[in-house]
């Protein structure tokens, strides 16, 4: 399990946009192939609550749950509650690392770890 309480700086997000487009273009230039690409969003990151977080994992370690603290760089619907509301988030192990595909898999084990750390964090 992974316990995210931070989200990647703007800097950290433009200096990595900055390094894909110019790898594309590297690449474009040696291949002769044409890229085309569109920017479908560019949230800025946001700072999750880290009490929350701190709860998170305070409830992991208390049933020995390993776990990570991770930067999400994905525009998560959580990031637009930050404005109104503390928020955490914590994400399931998924085989292969492979999320938000059809060959997303995350073992039941994983799935009830996560829900009694959800559940006990809050209750």
């Amino acid at each position: 399990m992974e316990a995210a309480g931070l989200s990647v700086n703007n800097d950290d997000k433009e200096s990595t946009i900055k390094l894909l487009m110019e790898t594309l273009q590297e690449i474009q230039n040696r291949s002769g192939v044409t890229i085309e690409y569109e920017m479908l969003s560019n949230e800025k990151p946001v700072q999750l609550s880290s009490w929350i977080a701190k709860m998170i994992q305070s409830e992991a370690d208390s049933v020995n749950y390993s776990y990570y603290m991770m930067h999400s760089g994905a525009d998560h619907d959580a990031m637009n509650l930050v404005p109104i509301m503390d928020v955490g988030m914590i994400f399931i192990p998924s085989k292969d690392g492979i999320s938000h595909n059809i060959a997303e898999y995350s073992s039941l084990e994983d799935i009830t770890n996560d829900a009694n750390v959800s559940l006990n964090s809050i209750y």
